[in-house]
């Protein structure tokens, strides 16, 4: 028998035996087409006529009880290039909630955070929004030996300035120009860190 036929008739047995479904996309109803649910050695799987215009992401509502099931994947039963039918693995709405629930409750763990940045989950974010002294230690210690002992005296000075609200005059970190023109990364972490200090004070 030829693949055409069996396509044909696998159709028709399942117009004449299979359930009604809808098949929603993007909110809407696009389509109602016949399918069947598979037996145990298929779980969580729907076998779909060969016309059916179903893709990832659908919602299959079965119409006779109007339960929904979001289609994970959905595969060709094919032979001889010859699509026979389809086959939607699906989740049930619980179960598609429940997966939706716990990407929420995701967390990332990146390490430690310079500068502005956006932390959080898909649903909740916090803005850290600038850079506080011991992080720009951090990064003082990941430049070269040479460098580094000038570039703590600045962060002292910084530190002594924040923490006793001394007044900035014009010329007071001059003398540390030229590491800071060398170093543009710790110029932008402690712009920010000042401009946070002076704006919260």
């Amino acid at each position: 028998m030829d693949t055409s036929r069996i396509a044909s008739q696998t159709n028709r047995l399942l117009s004449m035996h299979g359930d009604d479904f809808s098949v929603e996309r993007n909110n809407s109803i696009i389509a109602t087409i016949k399918g069947f649910f598979c037996s145990k050695d298929y779980p969580n799987t729907i076998q779909l006529a060969s016309n059916s215009n179903v893709l990832e992401n659908d919602w299959l509502i079965h119409n006779s009880t109007n339960r929904k099931y979001f289609v994970r994947s959905v595969k060709p039963l094919s032979k001889s290039n010859q699509v026979l039918g389809w086959m939607a693995e699906y989740l049930s709405e619980v179960e598609y909630k429940k997966s939706i629930s716990e990407k929420d409750k995701s967390t990332f763990s990146i390490g430690a955070i310079y500068g502005s940045a956006i932390v959080g989950n898909y649903n909740n974010a916090t803005i850290n929004n600038g850079y506080n002294l011991s992080e720009i230690r951090s990064l003082i210690s990941s430049k070269p030996i040479e460098d580094q002992e000038e570039l703590n005296k600045l962060i002292d000075r910084i530190e002594i300035i924040t923490e006793d609200n001394q007044p900035v005059s014009k010329g007071t970190l001059a003398k540390f120009s030229d590491l800071l023109a060398k170093h543009s990364d710790i110029a932008i972490s402690l712009g920010s860190s000042i401009m946070n200090w002076l704006t919260t004070r």
